[in-house]
């Protein structure tokens, strides 16, 4: 960071007014350093080996970064298979092949994160797909080993991004990787991704397209000083609100074009902070090809999903108080072996 701090002295104040003082040169290289200290942000995953990344498979590490830590890779360990396949997808990957103990692995901090479960759900379209919206304990820092990392393969041969939906976003990386929460925003529509325009984005649309990818919320987008054949989508619904899709955003089923002009980048992060109420969409709920009517439609199916999660709650506590008062009375009735009329206990009738 120092290296590159003096570098960007350098180019923005030369010590000879002929030396690199030209403005399109300073852009270049201010951006450039720039990408290269903010490429990482809180909740990436990364699958490490011997200080290396590979790109399919490696000790499973996340980014874990605060106002007082910052640049910290923590140790990610107790997890389950789900979790391991949560952590694939957020790499663009459809899943895990299978993990195992790292126990000769060097952590690349003194932070872990322990306890990572994620919910056994059995179709791709409605898992988990960040790693941090699966249950976990808090990240602990410690200068003792306190677990074993986990070495995590992921199937390369499956990629996500292959796995095309109508409306799918798509984050384009730099870096060899499938997909980070960093790069290109892509979508795919009419059978071909390709890059959003960069026309008058709001927040709240940077945010939607974060959460259909698991993400809270995304930092401020980038506009990419190139122009290409990108989709120019009406999203008038996201003027004020942020959803849990990308395509939520969208005034109708087909209010987009294929238009030349700018697109932009975008940074996704993951705040837990706000993650209790910031649900992330899934392939079913953010596909236009499942729901090609309207957002009001798609809000309805939300709402009797929760509506019916709240009866299913609802029923098991009736279910639970039923059988507290079964219990209860079965003791009143077989007090000291007899009940309160002299009868035999109801356990002796039942049994002749």
């Amino acid at each position: 960071k120092k290296t590159r701090k003096k570098l960007m002295r350098q180019v923005l104040y030369p010590k000879k007014r002929g030396e690199m003082s030209e403005s399109i040169l300073r852009t270049v290289l201010v951006m450039y350093l720039t990408v290269s200290v903010n490429s990482w942000q809180n909740g990436d995953v990364r699958l490490n080996l011997e200080g290396d990344e590979i790109k399919n498979q490696g000790v499973l590490e996340i980014y874990y970064e605060t106002t007082v830590v910052t640049d910290i890779w923590a140790t990610v360990c107790g997890i389950n298979i789900r979790a391991a396949d949560a952590a694939c997808r957020q790499l663009g990957y459809c899943d895990a092949i299978g993990f195992r103990p790292a126990t000769n692995f060097e952590p690349s901090s003194s932070y872990y994160l322990p306890n990572v479960q994620c919910p056994v759900v059995f179709h791709y379209q409605h898992e988990e797909l960040h790693l941090l919206r699966c249950s976990h304990s808090s990240i602990v820092q410690s200068d003792a080993k306190i677990c074993d990392g986990i070495f995590v393969e992921c199937k390369s041969d499956c990629l996500i991004k292959d796995i095309q939906y109508e409306g799918q976003v798509y984050i384009q990386t730099e870096e060899g990787q499938p997909q980070s929460g960093t790069g290109t925003l892509k979508i795919y529509l009419d059978n071909e991704y390709l890059p959003v325009c960069y026309n008058g984005v709001t927040q709240q649309i940077a945010n939607s397209a974060c959460r259909t990818l698991g993400y809270t919320n995304s930092l401020p987008a980038n506009r990419v000083l190139e122009e290409a054949n990108s989709w120019n989508i009406s999203t008038g619904l996201c003027i004020n609100n942020s959803y849990n899709c990308l395509t939520d955003c969208f005034d109708n089923a087909k209010s987009y074009t294929k238009d030349l002009c700018y697109y932009y980048s975008i940074k996704c992060t993951y705040n837990e902070s706000i993650a209790g109420f910031e649900s992330s969409g899934s392939p079913f709920m953010c596909s236009l090809d499942n729901s090609t009517c309207s957002n009001q439609s798609k809000e309805t199916l939300k709402t009797f999903q929760a509506l019916f999660s709240v009866a299913v709650i609802l029923l098991f506590i009736v279910s639970l108080a039923f059988c507290i008062f079964c219990i209860c009375v079965c003791k009143k009735f077989n007090n000291n072996g007899r009940n309160y009329r002299g009868m035999p206990p109801i356990g002796v009738l039942l049994r002749q």
